[in-house]
């Protein structure tokens, strides 16, 4: 039993976090090595224990299973944002690295080009 109050511990703290996703790009790389470390202590421990969940009752494998997939979806969904936010910084740093030709003359003849 102190088994599942472990595991369910560390599924429930791990759920509880997740749940949360920051939006500020600075808060992200903190946010992410957390996960990390509690998903390392989670899978330390499964590693541990061959069949934590033997002595459960239905309820509360499903309760455990339920967290679980919860997880992996809200990962999967952060994974996602943080992928369309590095392709759209992609695309604005060769919008700034792309060269653009002046539009048009001035009107004295002579030709500036302010870009390099």
């Amino acid at each position: 039993m102190e088994n599942f109050q472990r595991l369910h511990r560390l599924t429930k703290v791990l759920h509880d976090y997740v749940v949360e996703f920051p939006e500020k790009e600075e808060k992200r790389a903190e946010y992410i090595q957390t996960i990390q470390e509690k998903l390392d202590e989670r899978e330390e421990f499964l590693k541990h224990y061959k069949n934590p969940t033997e002595s459960l009752s239905k309820e509360q494998v499903d309760e455990l299973m339920k967290w679980s997939e919860e997880i992996s979806r809200h990962i999967a969904i952060y994974r996602d944002k943080i992928k369309e936010d590095a392709l759209s910084l992609d695309t604005q740093r060769r919008m700034v690295k792309k060269y653009d030709p002046p539009r048009g003359f001035s009107f004295d003849g002579s030709f500036y080009d302010k870009k390099r």
